[in-house]
Protein backbone atom coordinates (compact mmCIF):
# COMPACT_ATOMS: atom_id res chain seq x y z
CA UNK A 1 0.00 0.00 0.00
CA UNK A 2 2.92 2.50 0.56
CA UNK A 3 4.16 2.03 -2.96
CA UNK A 4 0.73 3.09 -4.41
CA UNK A 5 1.00 6.41 -1.98
CA UNK A 6 4.21 7.04 -2.84
CA UNK A 7 3.70 7.01 -6.81
CA UNK A 8 -0.13 8.85 -6.30
CA UNK A 9 2.35 11.62 -4.79
CA UNK A 10 4.44 11.51 -7.08
CA UNK A 11 1.98 11.56 -9.96
CA UNK A 12 0.59 14.54 -8.31
CA UNK A 13 3.73 16.61 -8.21
CA UNK A 14 4.61 15.76 -11.98
CA UNK A 15 1.02 16.81 -12.58
CA UNK A 16 1.50 19.99 -10.79
CA UNK A 17 4.98 20.14 -12.52
CA UNK A 18 3.21 20.21 -16.13
CA UNK A 19 0.71 22.25 -15.32
CA UNK A 20 3.33 24.73 -14.12
CA UNK A 21 5.40 24.78 -17.55
CA UNK A 22 2.27 25.14 -19.36
CA UNK A 23 1.30 27.96 -17.64
CA UNK A 24 4.70 29.67 -17.89
CA UNK A 25 4.29 29.20 -21.64
CA UNK A 26 0.99 30.37 -21.90
CA UNK A 27 1.93 33.35 -20.35
CA UNK A 28 4.76 33.66 -22.85
CA UNK A 29 2.41 32.30 -25.42
CA UNK A 30 -0.74 34.76 -24.26
CA UNK A 31 -2.94 31.40 -23.56
CA UNK A 32 -5.00 32.67 -20.85
CA UNK A 33 -6.64 29.30 -20.07
CA UNK A 34 -3.13 27.73 -19.34
CA UNK A 35 -2.40 30.04 -16.43
CA UNK A 36 -6.16 29.40 -14.98
CA UNK A 37 -5.44 25.59 -15.24
CA UNK A 38 -2.51 26.30 -13.23
CA UNK A 39 -4.27 28.54 -10.75
CA UNK A 40 -7.56 26.74 -10.30
CA UNK A 41 -5.31 23.28 -9.33
CA UNK A 42 -3.45 25.47 -6.12
CA UNK A 43 -0.53 26.76 -8.38
CA UNK A 44 1.69 29.17 -6.65
CA UNK A 45 1.92 32.31 -9.16
CA UNK A 46 4.33 33.99 -7.05
CA UNK A 47 6.52 30.79 -7.14
CA UNK A 48 10.03 31.92 -8.76
CA UNK A 49 11.86 29.94 -11.69
CA UNK A 50 14.84 27.95 -10.67
CA UNK A 51 17.98 27.36 -12.45
CA UNK A 52 16.80 24.31 -13.16
CA UNK A 53 13.15 24.53 -14.34
CA UNK A 54 14.72 27.66 -16.75
CA UNK A 55 17.09 24.91 -17.95
CA UNK A 56 14.40 22.46 -18.57
CA UNK A 57 11.83 24.75 -20.36
CA UNK A 58 14.67 25.93 -22.83
CA UNK A 59 13.76 28.73 -23.89
CA UNK A 60 17.00 31.04 -22.38
CA UNK A 61 15.40 34.17 -23.84
CA UNK A 62 12.11 33.83 -22.41
CA UNK A 63 12.60 32.90 -19.09
CA UNK A 64 14.80 33.49 -16.19
CA UNK A 65 15.82 31.97 -12.81
CA UNK A 66 13.93 33.81 -10.04
CA UNK A 67 11.30 35.30 -12.71
CA UNK A 68 7.20 34.28 -11.78
CA UNK A 69 4.06 34.36 -13.49
CA UNK A 70 3.71 38.36 -12.95
CA UNK A 71 7.07 39.07 -14.06
CA UNK A 72 6.55 36.90 -17.53
CA UNK A 73 2.92 38.73 -17.94
CA UNK A 74 5.13 42.26 -17.19
CA UNK A 75 8.09 41.21 -19.62
CA UNK A 76 5.59 39.86 -22.46
CA UNK A 77 2.88 43.02 -21.99
CA UNK A 78 -0.18 40.48 -20.96
CA UNK A 79 -2.24 42.84 -19.39
CA UNK A 80 -5.39 40.18 -19.54
CA UNK A 81 -3.14 37.56 -17.75
CA UNK A 82 -1.38 39.94 -15.56
CA UNK A 83 -4.95 41.47 -14.39
CA UNK A 84 -6.25 38.24 -13.54
CA UNK A 85 -2.97 37.02 -11.29
CA UNK A 86 -3.01 41.22 -9.80
CA UNK A 87 -6.36 40.66 -8.89
CA UNK A 88 -5.70 37.35 -6.57
CA UNK A 89 -2.81 38.84 -5.13
CA UNK A 90 -4.93 42.14 -4.13
CA UNK A 91 -7.58 39.85 -2.84
CA UNK A 92 -5.27 38.37 -0.17
CA UNK A 93 -3.09 41.45 0.93
CA UNK A 94 -6.85 43.17 1.46
CA UNK A 95 -8.58 40.24 3.39
CA UNK A 96 -4.97 39.63 5.32
CA UNK A 97 -4.66 43.43 5.97
CA UNK A 98 -8.10 43.48 7.43
CA UNK A 99 -7.62 40.77 9.50
CA UNK A 100 -4.27 42.57 10.97
CA UNK A 101 -6.34 45.72 11.40
CA UNK A 102 -8.94 43.69 13.38
CA UNK A 103 -11.62 43.60 10.77
CA UNK A 104 -13.58 41.07 9.75
CA UNK A 105 -14.93 40.30 6.40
Amino acid sequence: MQFGVLQSEETLISVLALARALSLTGVVEGDLAAVEAYKSSGGDIARQLTAEEVHLLNRSSAFGAGFTLVHLAIRFQRQDILAILLTEVCVCVCVYGANMAGSTI
